[in-house]
């Protein structure tokens, strides 16, 4: 997560569109199975590397996709890699971690199917931009909720200044690790790790419990 390959990094987030996080792993893996190699088997699964820009540019790719269910993706997906190609060179996305934030991002939504959010969440977990601060609707309900924050308020949709307004506040709070400490925050409001710190704390609570209970049964010892 730190420091993903970039294509890997980009072709993966082009699949994340109006989906979900389930739904997201099984298209990557069949991705994968498709235009990958076979890397090697192990306890009966089969593993393969991530497809190359040259197997994504591919003419007949489109239609692969979109019978295995990609849907529209599959159009944004073959198109991007056949628009790098073309138009930039295969070591085009590992050039972009030596150039400015600002200058990486804008660069990346010059590809289709890549927005403002996709484009930041390649510059901070593969381009090394750790100011970079992903912004979707759970992010902005985070900022609303916890930060008191009035962007966009009465709006129902994010646009690109409400995006950029809520990334200039959280680099603001949080500084040059910004996009690092947005992570953190969306990973621990998610659903599957809210269980996770709820039965956490329910745990620290019955020691508190355990330890209030024993005081209380420990004999106390006068001094004479």
């Amino acid at each position: 997560m730190l420091r993903q390959d970039p294509v890997e990094c980009l072709f993966s987030f082009i699949c994340t569109s109006n989906n979900h996080i389930s739904r997201i792993q099984g298209m990557v893996e069949r991705l994968c199975q498709t235009l990958g190699t076979p890397l090697c088997e192990l306890d009966q699964d089969s593993y393969y590397s991530f497809p190359t820009l040259a197997a994504l540019s591919g003419k007949s790719v489109e239609a692969q996709l979109r019978d295995l269910g990609f849907g529209y993706r599959a159009r944004f997906l073959q198109q991007s890699a056949k628009q790098i190609l073309d138009t930039h060179g295969m070591q085009w996305l590992d050039g972009l971690r030596t150039v400015p934030y600002v200058q990486a991002r804008d660069a990346l939504r010059t590809l289709p199917g890549v927005g403002t959010k996709v484009a930041d969440c390649v510059c901070l977990m593969s381009l090394d931009k750790a100011e970079a601060v992903p912004v979707d609707t759970h992010v902005w309900q985070i900022a609303k909720r916890d930060y008191n924050c009035a962007f966009g308020n009465g709006q129902k949709s994010l646009t690109d200044k409400v995006h950029r307004d809520i990334g200039d506040f959280f680099r603001k709070l949080w500084g040059p690790y910004a996009g690092w400490a947005q992570s953190v925050l969306f990973c621990s409001d998610l659903k599957k790790f809210q269980k996770l710190k709820e039965a956490s704390h329910g745990e620290q609570c019955k020691i508190e419990d355990s330890e209030a209970e024993m005081r209380k049964e420990k004999p106390s010892i006068k001094m004479k």
